[in-house]
């Protein structure tokens, strides 16, 4: 049965300041992340062009900028992992799911961030940071305990920082392994990426991840300021 419950909420102060942004909230309840699927052989369809995918890094460059971040130092995952492969020639490889929403983000041009809803307390929230919140993360080996700045965009739930920056890293806490059965992804968008393209991109993620995991079962929403709606033809 799916988790109804587990919706993203999206602060006001987040409105004022990108009125425009949308996102995909994607709930995948019952999976399997063991299979020996190769993400690499992937093929999506409905990719946007390329000159929508630069406008689209451009985009998230100046977000962050304007909330006070350096891109360069500090950019969106989309823009990190593309970085990577033009240099590497290779994509990283994690687990199947994760591998998966990693290409994905590639091959639109879009952040992407997956978590394992049995490591949530509550449900997802974006909003600006008061400069309190744990974030769990890696350090050198060693889980160490960061606080944001206050003002950053992060994600959190009851129980502190999951994801900071925005969409820059992901904390160690509710991370995807190969032991997560039920999992939360959240693709982001700014113009030009336009709400047809973010469903291009539901619809493509949620059929490739039906051949990783034939069992589960998937629910997704597109939120925007003006409200909620679920994206037909992924379930």
């Amino acid at each position: 049965m799916m988790n109804e419950s587990f919706v993203p909420k999206v602060d006001a102060k987040i409105w004022e300041m990108f009125p425009n942004y949308i996102l995909s909230s994607i709930v995948m309840l019952g999976g399997e992340n063991k299979t020996t699927a190769d993400a690499s052989l992937v093929e999506f369809k409905n990719k946007p062009e390329q000159v929508t995918i630069d406008g689209h890094l451009q985009a998230w460059a100046d977000a962050f900028k304007e909330f006070g971040e350096k891109h360069k130092k500090t950019p969106s995952s989309a823009y990190a992992l593309i970085k990577r492969f033009e240099k590497t020639g290779e994509m990283p490889v994690i687990n199947p799911i994760v591998d998966l929403y990693n290409l994905l983000s590639v091959e639109f041009g879009i952040p992407v961030g997956g978590e394992d809803i049995d490591r949530y307390t509550g449900s997802p929230e974006l909003k600006l940071s008061d400069g309190t919140e744990p974030f769990e993360t890696m350090r050198s080996g060693e889980c160490v305990v960061e606080n944001p700045r206050l003002g950053e965009i992060v994600w959190c739930d009851e129980v502190g920082v999951t994801c900071r920056r925005w969409n820059w890293r992901q904390g160690s806490r509710t991370r995807i392994d190969e032991t997560s059965q039920n999992f939360w992804f959240v693709l982001e968008a700014l113009p030009p990426f336009d709400p047809d393209m973010l469903r291009n991109a539901t619809a493509a993620f949620v059929e490739s991840a039906r051949i990783i995991a034939p069992g589960a079962e998937f629910s997704a929403k597109l939120i925007s300021k003006d409200g909620e709606e679920e994206i037909v033809g992924v379930i």
